[in-house]
């Protein structure tokens, strides 16, 4: 059987050697990791929120701080850390993206085996004797 993302399971298949150490798809997989993947953001940005308040409020150099707020009003650069903040949450979607899908052909108690960025597959008739091994990509 093949996911829609590519990545194959192949327990129920029937090539030789086929199904050694990959489970099922997993359709749940994509929603039982959606909730770490929105929230992971909206709880580091808090915390780092939380830690610039608590120095903001508590470091003793408010005035520094206020007029260092105010020299980037005053130059516009405002929209230079918004750009930074975009840049990171760009970056983040960009590299845990596909572990969406990920999560569906391997379960997050797979040990290293998550590691992996490609499924191998053994094929052909002999492929176990032989060691034939193709990176499956459809």
């Amino acid at each position: 059987r093949v996911c829609t993302c590519g990545w194959i399971a192949a327990p129920n298949s029937k090539m030789a050697g086929a199904g050694k150490g990959i489970p099922d798809i997993d359709a749940l997989g994509f929603v039982k990791f959606f909730p770490l993947f929105v929230l992971t953001p909206i709880i580091v940005s808090g915390a780092g929120g939380a830690i610039a308040w608590y120095v903001y409020t508590r470091g003793g150099q408010t005035e520094l701080f206020d007029r260092n707020i105010a020299k980037l009003a005053e130059n516009e650069q405002g929209y230079v850390h918004l750009a930074a903040a975009l840049f990171n949450f760009t970056v983040y979607w960009a590299n845990n993206y596909p572990g969406l899908y990920k999560a569906m052909v391997m379960r997050f108690t797979s040990g290293n085996l998550r590691a992996n960025m490609m499924i191998y597959k053994q094929s052909g008739a002999g492929a176990g004797a032989a060691g034939y091994v193709l990176l499956e990509t459809e």
